[in-house]
C-alpha cells in the first residue's frame, strides 16, 4: 500500500469512527459535518427510514436519538476500496440502545455500506446504508450513567482538562 492510499484509508476509518463517536455522544454539530450536502442515509430494517441531504440527516439523527436514553455504537471491522477521490467502505458495527423509560432495548450487529467522496474539507459520506445482520430486543437491566461534566469538557478540549 503506497503512502497516499495508507493516508486515505486512515482518513476513511477515522470518518467512520467519528460518526460512531458523534452519535454516541449526541454531538449533532459534529455529526452533520460528516456528510456531503446531498448525502443519503438509508437505515434499513428495523428502522426503515431514509434521509436525503445533510440537513435532513442531521434532523433525522436528532429525532432517532431523542427516542433513547442510552445509545452506543461501536465500529469494528472496516475495509475500503479507494479510487481517486471516491471510495466504497464496509463496516461491521455493534449498537446497543434503550428507550426513554429504560425498559426496552435492542442490541444489533449490522453492516454499513458506504460511498465516500473527497471534499476540500476531507473525506465525507455521500451514501450510508445500514443493513442489520442480527437484532435482538430485550429488557436492559443495567443502569445508564450520563458522562461526567469533566469528561465532556475533556472531549471538547477545554483548557485545564
Amino acid at each position: 500500500m503506497d503512502d497516499r492510499t495508507l493516508l486515505d484509508h486512515y482518513a476513511l476509518r477515522t470518518l467512520g469512527e467519528t460518526f460512531a463517536s458523534a452519535a454516541t455522544r449526541r454531538d449533532f454539530a459534529r455529526f452533520e459535518t460528516l456528510w456531503t450536502p446531498d448525502a443519503v442515509w438509508d437505515l434499513g430494517d428495523p428502522f426503515k427510514v431514509r434521509y436525503e441531504g445533510r440537513e435532513a440527516i442531521a434532523e433525522g439523527s436528532r429525532r432517532l436519538l431523542s427516542r433513547w436514553n442510552f445509545f452506543a455504537q461501536m465500529p469494528h471491522a472496516f475495509d475500503a476500496e479507494i479510487r481517486g477521490d471516491t471510495a466504497r467502505g464496509y463496516w461491521t458495527v455493534h449498537t446497543l440502545f434503550s428507550d426513554q423509560e429504560g425498559f426496552g432495548g435492542r442490541t444489533s450487529i449490522a453492516l454499513y455500506l458506504d460511498e465516500m467522496v473527497r471534499t476540500p474539507e476531507g473525506w465525507r459520506f455521500a451514501v450510508r446504508r445500514l443493513r442489520t445482520l442480527y437484532s435482538e430486543t430485550r429488557t436492559l437491566e443495567g443502569r445508564t450513567l450520563p458522562p461526567e461534566p469533566d469528561a465532556l469538557d475533556w472531549l471538547q478540549g477545554t483548557p485545564g482538562s
